[in-house]
């Protein structure tokens, strides 16, 4: 009976804390009418793992990756060319599993990051 109780209080605590997991914001960075602002959520585990990355303008969101399943070593994206402040979302995303980054870039140049904001 105690083992039971102990291994249902342990279940939802790990459910609870998966739950309200926070998510990764990036600074706000100005992009210019000539380039473009991607947002990166960059899996470093040794597994896939399903994440969301949005980019957004205040409360606006510019542009959604969705939820997708990351790759191991890889990351999921979400771009646009809107000219303003801009900043990015990771949505639920554990600071143990991924990294979450802003990189803004010319579009008439040789589209070299020109600033690469990293999230807490």
């Amino acid at each position: 009976m105690r083992t039971s109780v102990i291994l249902a209080a342990t279940t939802i605590v790990l459910a609870a804390s998966a739950a309200f997991a926070a998510d990764l914001v990036t600074p706000e960075a100005f992009v210019g009418g000539s380039h473009t602002a991607v947002c990166h959520l960059l899996n470093v585990t040794s597994t896939p793992l399903p994440g969301q990355v949005l980019l957004m303008d205040g409360s606006t969101v510019l542009a959604d990756s969705g939820v997708v399943t990351v790759p191991a070593g890889k990351s999921a994206n979400a771009s646009a060319s809107a000219p303003g402040l801009a900043y990015c979302r990771c949505v639920k995303a554990s600071k143990s599993k991924f990294r979450c980054s802003l990189s803004v870039f010319g579009t008439l140049a040789d589209n070299t990051d020109e600033v690469v904001v990293p999230g807490n």
